[in-house]
């Protein structure tokens, strides 16, 4: 019966499997790489790919040259069989060499930097290298590797601190929703099952010998009497529409806002369509005959300043203010000059 694959390799001697090939040249890589998967038994090449993300073509080359010995055999002195230089977690990305122009910007940024500031952003740093990211930037940039162990170590604090600050905002957010539920669901009246076919009539009857203001407000002070679901109900048993009960509360609370309502009807005028219009024409006048800004007398035909309008001041011709219009408010604007 085939033996298994071995399921006891630590976090460390994958670790240091991994920086040993890395370190060596390629035929002792090679070799290296064929004793750790026959120690490993059957699947061990299935499981050096998978988890050491070795190539399996290296492997097998490895085992040949192991054969037929036409390479250089492997030293087992050079073997490293301590984990102790070997430290950090696995990362299967793969260290991308830095320019000569990014290793001079990091360099310059982490001696601006001091403190716990300095040490996020070496880690940071060393993070986005991945494996062998401390090995490099001590050789490239001088960083001491127990400060940005200490950097990593306070960035995935932050981390965690970030993560636990969101999951308790989530966990209030929630408290204060259902908290929000059951004050509403306590508060909550129950609505009043039906009115009797006699008094429902009454209303009726009532309101359709009114109108205007006075049917409103009396159709509000119905619904206001049946609690809550009240316009539902009166929607359904009375054939009120919700819009007029809705416009009775208002007038219920405030007597003139029928008034107000009636206030906001109608077209628009003209300055609050165009807020620039009357110092757009000014500006018409300063430009093209600057003694009627001083008499109120102006040489300027209607229909030249309906041109100038579009042509100099941009107006759409279709959305543009009449030539009538303009002529009212050239002579208001006059006569407020005289």
């Amino acid at each position: 019966m085939p033996k298994k694959i071995r399921p006891d390799l630590s976090q460390e001697q994958i670790q240091m499997f991994i920086d040993t090939a890395s370190r060596l040249e390629p035929v002792r890589r090679r070799r290296f790489m064929h004793l750790v998967v026959n120690r490993l038994g059957y699947g061990g090449q299935r499981y050096a790919e998978r988890v050491l993300g070795w190539d399996r073509k290296m492997i097998r080359q490895g085992a040949q040259e192991a054969q037929t010995g036409t390479s250089q055999p492997f030293s087992k002195s050079s073997q490293i069989s301590s984990p102790k230089y070997f430290t950090g977690e696995l990362k299967s990305k793969s260290m991308e060499p830095l320019s000569e122009n990014m290793i001079k910007i990091y360099s310059q940024t982490a001696n601006n930097l001091s403190g716990e500031k300095r040490r996020l952003f070496m880690a940071q740093v060393v993070n986005s290298l991945g494996r062998g990211g401390q090995r490099y930037v001590e050789e490239k940039l001088h960083w001491n590797r127990g400060t940005v162990r200490r950097g990593q170590k306070e960035l995935s604090q932050q981390k965690q601190a970030r993560q636990e600050n969101k999951a308790e905002r989530i966990d209030n957010i929630n408290k204060q929703r259902e908290k929000i539920r059951l004050s509403a669901a306590e508060q909550k009246p129950n609505i009043k099952a039906s009115v009797s076919d006699e008094l429902a009539k009454t209303y009726i009857e009532t309101a359709n010998r009114m109108s205007g203001l006075r049917r409103r407000i009396f159709m509000a002070q119905v619904v206001s009497t049946l609690g809550y679901g009240g316009q539902r109900l009166a929607e359904q048993k009375f054939g009120w529409n919700r819009r007029t009960v809705r416009l009775g509360m208002q007038d219920l609370q405030d007597r003139n806002a029928a008034r107000k309502r009636l206030s906001n009807r109608g077209r628009k005028s003209v300055e609050a369509r165009f807020p620039t219009f009357l110092t757009d024409i000014r500006e018409l006048l300063a430009e093209n005959d600057p003694k009627s800004l001083k008499n109120g007398k102006t040489t300027l035909k209607i229909q030249d300043i309906h041109r100038l309008l579009i042509h100099e001041k941009g107006y759409d011709p279709n959305t543009i203010p009449s030539r009538e219009t303009v002529r009212k408010k050239l002579n208001k604007l006059l006569r407020e000059i005289v």
